[in-house]
């Protein structure tokens, strides 16, 4: 009975254990993915500022101004078509090229770009990491079960998988250890009406010998 506890509370230990770590590992990669979102929306940010300056110098063109979104789908295809309509305009207004604050501008939307490449590899790479305690033993048979689908890496042809990533967060073990313990407590209820019932029965005996 000893050891049947200690088998127990050994392979208790060790799936919280492998439980926690894939909670750090999705958290990775939802936390990657919000800095890309966050990278977006400095970017819309600057192609606004672009659009403003533009203004000035093509005051009869309609600007679309970019409005932030936590959709990282619409803020990617936003940022795309109003920064190509930026650079069509700069090529009919070649003027603004000799704008100081046109230049400062560019440079930021620069490092803004190579700030979300940078954004997607980090992304990518807490995928791999996350697939690959995902698919490994023993997370491979229950991961599914507790919530834990396979991350998609980020394709720019289907951002939106992205986008649409999500794991538990908890209910399905909370709801596990507490039909366990609901399960653990009519267990532990049973034996001690049966062990009652045993005592009634021996006391009985134990009266009628007396008599």
């Amino acid at each position: 009975m000893f050891m049947l506890i200690v088998i127990i509370l050994v392979i208790g230990f060790l799936f919280v254990t492998s439980y926690n770590n894939m909670q750090r590992l999705a958290t990775d990669v939802k936390k990657c993915n919000a800095n890309i979102l966050s990278s977006l929306t400095k970017y819309s940010d600057t192609i606004n500022k672009l659009q403003e300056l533009l203004e000035g110098y093509v005051g009869h063109e309609k600007l679309v101004v970019l409005k932030v979104s936590d959709n990282i789908v619409e803020m990617t295809k936003a940022t795309s078509n109003a920064m190509a309509h930026i650079q069509g305009l700069v090529q009919t207004y070649p003027d603004i090229k000799a704008n100081g604050t046109y230049h400062k501008l560019m440079d930021e939307v620069s490092y803004i770009q190579e700030e979300i490449n940078r954004s997607r590899i980090i992304y990518n790479e807490a995928v791999a990491s996350y697939n690959s305690k995902r698919n490994s033993l023993p997370e491979a048979l229950y991961a599914g079960a507790l919530g834990f689908p396979e991350a998609p890496f980020y394709d720019p042809e289907n951002i939106s998988a992205v986008q649409e990533f999500k794991t538990d967060d908890g209910t399905i073990v909370k709801e596990m250890l507490k039909r366990g313990t609901d399960n653990t407590v009519a267990v532990v209820k049973n034996a001690k009406d049966n062990i009652s019932h045993k005592i009634e029965e021996v006391q009985q005996k134990h009266d009628k010998g007396n008599e």
